[in-house]
């Protein structure tokens, strides 16, 4: 990721972050070194669906992976946290990151009220210390709350994903769950990509229920290698060489969006992706929705242009071309994704119930954007851990309607 700290802050704030990354981009660089493996080169694996059944008034699916949360009133709000980014040094020194990270957390919960928090991954950097008083701050809210792995827990610098999923787990109010444990693995220690789950917010009625929405969390990864060669008549988009969902958890996705579709009251059910890292839908969003005169595999050209818009500014609807009027937010990097199409919102348009993506990652991009009729969101990046622009921190809140629609917006919350 790209350092652009606010120097401002003073060297006294500033230098528990430079160490902790100089820690987390040792840790990249040993990744570097191991032997590059291909998500997709695992065994198919046969995947299932599952069913959903009132008992003593609480939803419950047969399937240890899917919970459901109950919508008690017309809406339900959900507030999300993304990429906090705290390393153990700075917990265990009470760091100025730190101490905001918890004051602008409370904040945004106070402004907000939500019925659920989400977390889009990068908690940590996969660090017991630092996790672990992560989890006790977020439990402190007393509301459901679900995280996802990011491609920093997933490099385990301390924590191996089974260890931080015990964790997770012992917290009461988490969501968390493991999912099955054979959808594929991550390029750190070849771990299994576990943290693949279903959260139904559901309406209960006397002895029936409906499910209003169905969010589907997943794990992207970290790392992985990309032959150019095979990708033959294909521009590469940027340098990186990030993950992408592989066919297994496609499948398990379609599996999971489709099963729910019979406990929607005789609607359908609309259903959410919640993720850390971008899929290469992003890039194909941006390009047809940003009215720049550049091409968005032009990156230097792209963000010479991209960043110069403001989050105030990016609301006006001339910074969008025709049909995309009703974007927001801004792109003041480059996405941080799959070089090359994953397929993946091909897959999801195929699949025809999700219409709504949101993910973090990319500290300085949160743009709103409906292409080809899945709202693809960057969420606020919240707290200073790492990097960030100072005038854009914050969360994203999601707001649920009874009928399963879905809004999404911004919340500021600023040094």
């Amino acid at each position: 990721m790209k350092e652009r700290l606010r120097l401002r802050w003073g060297i006294g704030r500033a230098l528990p972050v430079i160490l902790i990354m100089i820690v987390a981009l040792t840790g990249c660089a040993q990744e570097q070194q191991e032997e590059w493996f291909d998500p997709d080169d695992v065994p198919e694996v046969e995947v299932s669906g599952y069913t959903l059944s009132l008992s003593d008034g609480a939803v419950v699916a047969d399937v240890p992976y899917v919970r459901c949360v109950v919508m008690e009133g017309d809406e339900f709000t959900i507030l999300n946290f993304a990429d906090l980014q705290i390393g153990s040094s700075e917990v265990s020194g009470n760091a100025f990151s730190y101490r905001f990270l918890k004051t602008t957390t409370s904040s945004l919960v106070s402004k907000v009220k939500p019925d659920m928090i989400t977390l889009t991954g990068d908690q940590t950097y996969g660090q017991r210390f630092a996790l672990g008083r992560v989890c006790e701050h977020i439990e402190s809210f007393g509301v459901p709350w679900a995280p996802v792995y990011g491609n920093h827990d997933c490099d385990q610098l301390s924590m191996s994903l089974a260890q931080q999923s015990e964790m997770y787990r012992s917290f009461e109010h988490c969501l968390y769950a493991d999912g099955p444990g054979n959808l594929g693995l991550v390029q750190s220690r070849r771990s299994p990509a576990i943290g693949n789950y279903v959260v139904n917010i559901v309406k209960i009625d006397g002895d029936n229920f409906r499910v209003v929405r169905s969010l589907i969390f997943l794990n992207s990864g970290n790392y992985q290698n990309y032959d150019d060669s095979e990708h033959a008549g294909e521009q590469r988009y940027a340098g990186h060489n990030y993950a992408h969902l592989n066919r297994n958890q496609l499948n398990w996705y379609r599996q999971m969006a489709v099963s729910v579709q019979n406990y929607g009251g005789g609607s359908p059910v609309p259903s959410t992706i919640i993720l850390h890292m971008p899929i290469f839908g992003y890039v194909q969003a941006v390009s047809a929705a940003m009215n720049i005169d550049a091409d968005v595999y032009d990156i230097p050209a792209w963000l010479s242009r991209t960043q110069k818009i403001s989050l105030e500014e990016s609301y006006d609807s001339s910074y969008w071309k025709a049909g995309y009027e009703g974007s927001f937010g801004v792109m003041h990097e480059d996405i941080c994704g799959p070089p090359y199409d994953d397929g993946v919102l091909d897959f999801i348009v195929e699949t025809g119930t999700t219409d709504m993506v949101y993910c973090g990652h990319e500290h300085n991009n949160n743009f709103s954007i409906t292409y080809r009729g899945v709202n693809l969101n960057y969420t606020m990046k919240t707290g200073v851990g790492c990097y960030c622009e100072e005038d854009m921190i914050g969360g994203t809140v999601i707001t649920v309607a009874s009928d399963g629609s879905a809004t999404v917006r911004h919340v500021l919350d600023l040094p």
